[in-house]
């Protein structure tokens, strides 16, 4: 096992709940992008927030999508759950540095 993964399951534990982890890496490299890991922070002149970066909008559209109950957009873990589900069904377009990161 990677230590970036052994870290991330430490810190998030709700990876566990992702239909895989094949993208954890790629998860990761986005955190890192959008929030070098910092779980509270505002980006895009406050329409952005949190570790992976969501707006509101966008967040509650694919927890709807995703069918996941009681999300609440500002908890860092339901952020990296989100997320994971996001890409593992293609929904990565939807973060700049996802762009940045696959060439696009």
């Amino acid at each position: 096992m990677k230590i970036a993964t052994l870290i991330a399951l430490l810190l998030f534990p709700s990876i566990i709940f992702a239909k895989s982890t094949n993208n954890l890496d790629l998860a990761l490299k986005i955190i890192a992008c959008e929030s070098s890991f910092r779980p509270h922070i505002w980006g895009d002149d406050k329409k952005s927030y949190g570790i992976a970066q969501f707006q509101k909008k966008t967040f509650y559209w694919l927890a709807d999508k995703a069918k996941m109950k009681n999300m609440d957009w500002k908890l860092p873990e339901h952020q990296v759950r989100l997320l994971m589900w996001a890409l593992d069904n293609g929904y990565g377009k939807y973060w700049t540095c996802y762009r940045k990161i696959k060439g696009r």
